[in-house]
């Protein structure tokens, strides 16, 4: 008898010790899905907090049902599960006290006690069968879902919300393990002319083209996403910028080379591009915001380029004397912003005309601004749509202190230096639609439209400080300089020449006292910018004047 229980235990221990593995091995990936379930919320919907471009409350809402919706079905998975094998154990705990109570029991008995166990362990058997389908089942939809919520709709590569998260990797990264990482911005040129010429059906089969181009010719392991609107960015992981720049600028040319059509007709589109490589304690809006430096260097030097940021001035990817055949693995350093020869600045974008071009307009040849001609020329014509009832619209004049004693016997060189150094801060500061202008040997011109006076001194002060702390590398040492800032808001009964006038009030007033600061005409004398910042009650909320132009 001892032999026969000791057999019917074995076998009792054979029938149950798969169906305990089947069970932990299920509640592991039930846990697993749940906690899936639980994090999927916070993906979806993570945003950087300074982000500019943010989806809609619409898909937002919809995401939240989609993710509370998956996380319900698997937490009555999970309560499915657990009551069924509970109900079962307490099943396996019944038949075990009739075994050990029956001492004497003849072997058909326990054989009976034995068959009702095989029969509970083969229902519990196609119970977890059933649930690991339904939960691999779940598992495919929670995937296919936190796809889509990373990928953009109409070009089917990564959106916004997937690069924010990529960078955030990057910078751990870069801190942890010190991978250089190098980061490329690509603008569509002219894409808002297409738009309105073509339709936008046409906009979206180019984006649909240029997407499908860009992950075509980079490596599976750069990451291609959409930024939003015509702009497409590619973090290349662990590739410093001596071999991103080379893919970067392989990756524009072919977009150049795309033959499009649209109902019958020839599509031809270029891009400009930008580049920066992360540097050691440089956080993801950094490194972006020098790309975005970069992108605008190149739509200055004529769109359909690319430059790169090296961490001091912008490098072309290839030289004008050079075909894209024929680019170097390494391009030449130009200075900062200086370009390789004169460009003709193209008037501001104003929400009229968008990007689109009219009649060239002659630029400075030291620095590549509108000279002061065209200055007044757009002064006085923004000034006639003032009249007609427009918005409000600001100037900002700035002088280099000092300018004459700058660098001793060197002076052209540093005052040239410096003359580059301030179109350079003039342009990663002001928007897209401000105009910038070289106004004299000394001093530059900006245009501020739908600027009030508040915003416009805001936005000098900024640079005034800006501009205090730079230190130039000038020979064996550094060139320090400062600027004085005058600022004017047009006023009834004003012309183009009163507002300037009264701005030049501004400026005088500040160099007076000896430069180095802000000063404004409210329409009837001259204040100090401290004093009247001071003053006035509401925050400077203008924030678009501090991001570089698109």
């Amino acid at each position: 008898m001892l032999n026969d229980d000791f057999l019917t235990w074995c076998e009792i221990a054979t029938f149950m010790t798969p169906l305990f593995v089947d069970i932990t091995s299920l509640s592991t990936a039930i846990a697993l899905g749940v906690t899936l379930g639980c994090w999927l919320p916070r993906v979806s919907f993570w945003r950087r907090s300074d982000s500019t471009k943010r989806v809609t409350e619409q898909v937002q809402d919809q995401d939240r049902r989609q993710a509370r919706h998956s996380l319900q079905q698997l937490q009555s998975l999970a309560v499915s599960v657990a009551a069924q094998v509970g109900q079962h154990s307490e099943r396996v705990q019944e038949i075990n006290s009739e075994l050990t109570a029956g001492a004497g029991l003849s072997s058909e008995s326990v054989m009976a006690v034995v068959a009702r166990l095989i029969e509970a362990n083969a229902k519990m058997q196609e119970q977890l069968v059933d649930a690991e389908h339904r939960l691999e089942a779940k598992a495919k939809e929670i995937e296919s879902h936190v796809s889509e919520a990373r990928t953009d709709a109409l070009t089917r590569v990564n959106n916004r919300r997937a690069f924010d998260e990529e960078m955030h990797k990057c910078v751990a990264a870069s801190g942890s393990q010190g991978r250089s990482t190098s980061i490329m911005l690509l603008d569509v040129d002219f894409f808002k002319r297409l738009n309105d010429k073509y339709g936008h059906s046409a906009g979206d089969e180019v984006l649909k083209a240029v997407a499908s181009t860009l992950k075509a010719r980079v490596s599976s392991d750069d990451i291609v996403c959409r930024y939003g609107g015509e702009e497409f960015t590619i973090i290349f992981p662990g590739t410093s910028l001596s071999l991103a720049h080379i893919a970067a600028e392989r990756a524009r040319a072919a977009i150049g080379a795309m033959s499009l059509q649209f109902e019958g007709r020839p599509l031809h589109v270029t891009a400009s591009v930008g580049l920066a490589e992360m540097r050691p304690g440089e956080n993801a809006e950094e490194v972006l915001k020098r790309a975005d430096e970069a992108l605008y260097v190149s739509k200055r030097d004529g769109r359909d380029c690319g430059h790169y940021h090296d961490g001091v001035n912008f490098v072309r990817f290839v030289p004008r004397s050079t075909t894209p055949d024929q680019a170097p693995k390494q391009a030449d350093p130009v200075p900062p912003i200086e370009p390789s020869a004169p460009v003709e600045r193209p008037p501001p974008a104003t929400a009229e005309n968008g990007d689109k071009p009219t009649a060239p307009m002659s630029s400075d040849s030291s620095t590549g601004l509108s000279n002061r001609a065209v200055f007044l020329e757009d002064l006085n014509r923004r000034m006639s749509e003032w009249k007609r009832g427009g918005v409000a619209l600001s100037i900002v004049l700035m002088r280099i202190d000092d300018f004459g004693r700058l660098g001793g016997e060197d002076r052209q060189r540093a005052q040239n230096l410096v003359l580059r150094a301030c179109a350079q801060f003039l342009r990663a500061t002001m928007r897209k639609m401000d105009h910038i202008a070289r106004f004299s040997d000394d001093s530059f011109a900006v245009l501020m439209p739908t600027a009030s006076l508040f915003n416009a001194v805001g936005v000098a002060e900024r640079l005034r400080n800006a501009v205090g702390r730079c230190h130039l590398p000038f020979k064996e040492s550094t060139l320090g300089f400062t600027a004085t800032f005058g600022v004017g808001e047009a006023t009834k009964g004003d012309n183009a020449q009163r507002l300037l006038q009264r701005t030049q009030q501004a400026l005088d007033a500040g160099v007076a006292v000896g430069g180095c600061c802000s000063y404004l005409h409210n329409g009837q004398n001259t204040v100090c910018a401290d004093d009247y910042l001071v003053l006035e009650d509401s925050p400077s909320h203008f924030a678009g004047t501090t991001t570089a132009a698109k």
